[in-house]
């Protein structure tokens, strides 16, 4: 057949003159030039990619999932190719469970003292219209990262969550998380278990602007030796700043 080359497992059937069905190669749906992209994206796979074996599906999520306690989303899956459809059949087989939040987690896997944080993190990345650009951007932050630092008697009773300014939520909200809205620099990120958290300083400092759980950042302040001197009297000195000046620190920093 003239025309170019189709990618693996791309075909079409079509009717003979003498009735019968013949496989053939159908024109490529991404243009003369497919082959030259370097890395398309996920949702530029061909067709034929859903015809991955079992195998290699379960090896390419589950090298997502182990570090992530288990879960990931469906979001990650296409970005390393796997379509929702193969998370489907994984969960209607019993390998996956799949949450009422669109959360995906290897069944066999146990139970964690951070598996609700983990379903938060990859909660903002399950809508269908998610990005891979936006993967990652969910950071713990407030009461949520102050209890993670481990440096205060803090038990808070909702997760918080940062998002960039821009990323747009589409979805109600789950009761149990508090979104916070900011541009958090590189340097203001941290891993506690695998997790994406605020270093204790932007923590504490969100919390003095937030105006929100005093009586800890007070208790980490006096007691972790994790902040330098400098760091320590700088929040200490915004403790007793005025609110209205807070919230003009609030625009600057955010």
């Amino acid at each position: 057949m003239n025309g170019d080359p189709l990618p693996p497992g791309c075909t079409t059937q079509v009717r003979t003159a003498g009735s019968r069905l013949k496989k053939r190669q159908s024109r490529p749906i991404f243009g003369p030039d497919w082959h030259l992209l370097a890395n398309p994206a996920p949702f530029l796979y061909p067709i034929g990619m859903a015809t991955l074996s079992r195998a290699t599906v379960l090896e390419e999520i589950g090298q997502i999932a182990s570090l992530q306690e288990g879960f990931l989303s469906a979001a990650q899956a296409q970005q390393v190719g796997i379509p929702r459809k193969r998370l489907a059949r994984l969960v209607a087989s019993g390998i996956l469970e799949r949450d009422e939040r669109g959360i995906y987690r290897f069944a066999s896997y146990p139970d964690t003292e951070h598996a609700e944080l983990w379903r938060a993190v990859l909660w903002p990345t399950v809508e269908r219209s998610t990005k891979m650009s936006a993967l990652g951007k969910a950071v713990l932050s407030h009461g949520t990262a102050l209890d993670l630092w481990n440096v205060s008697t803090i038990n808070p009773a909702t997760i918080d969550i940062t998002l960039p300014k821009s990323y747009r939520l589409r979805r109600t909200v789950p009761s149990i998380y508090r979104i916070h809205r900011a541009d958090l620099a590189d340097n203001e990120i941290t891993f506690i278990g695998g997790l994406p958290v605020t270093t204790l300083y932007r923590t504490l400092l969100d919390l003095i602007i937030d105006a929100r759980d005093q009586q800890f950042v007070d208790e980490a302040l006096n007691n972790t030796a994790m902040l330098s001197e400098s760091d320590r009297a700088q929040l200490k000195a915004l403790r007793i700043v005025e609110p209205s000046r807070l919230k003009a620190i609030s625009r600057r920093i955010s």
